[in-house]
């Protein structure tokens, strides 16, 4: 509805939680490409040596490997970054509603004591 604010803050919280969770894992990706990427080195011929496709297809294929690498790290960051976001926010997010609950708890005590 317009104007209305709705957060469910178990939600959020365990949404952000889920996304820290798949990030463990991610973690260590990187290495074990490095290690499955290190066993394929020099499968393209021996560079240098009059070998054009080998000294071509070398070069390039630490070049893609790098990017590769970098490109996954900037993922992980921005998911790194959600979570955090996600951790950050939520309090704020459930601050009305507490503001709002203490409210109703403070008048239901005063109509109370004027009974």
């Amino acid at each position: 509805m317009y104007g209305e604010f709705q957060a469910e803050i178990n939600k959020i919280l365990q949404s952000g939680g889920s996304i820290a969770n798949a990030l463990q894992l991610a973690f260590g990706i990187p290495h074990d490409f490095a290690v499955a990427v290190a066993k394929t080195e020099g499968w393209w011929g021996e560079e240098g040596n009059q070998d054009e496709f080998a000294t071509t297809m070398g070069s390039t294929a630490r070049e893609q490997n790098a990017a590769l690498l970098e490109t996954f790290g900037e993922i992980t960051n921005g998911f790194s970054a959600l979570v955090t976001a996600l951790q950050g926010e939520a309090p704020h997010a459930q601050q009305p509603q507490l503001y709002a609950n203490e409210g109703i708890d403070e008048q239901m005590a005063n109509g109370e004591t004027k009974r």
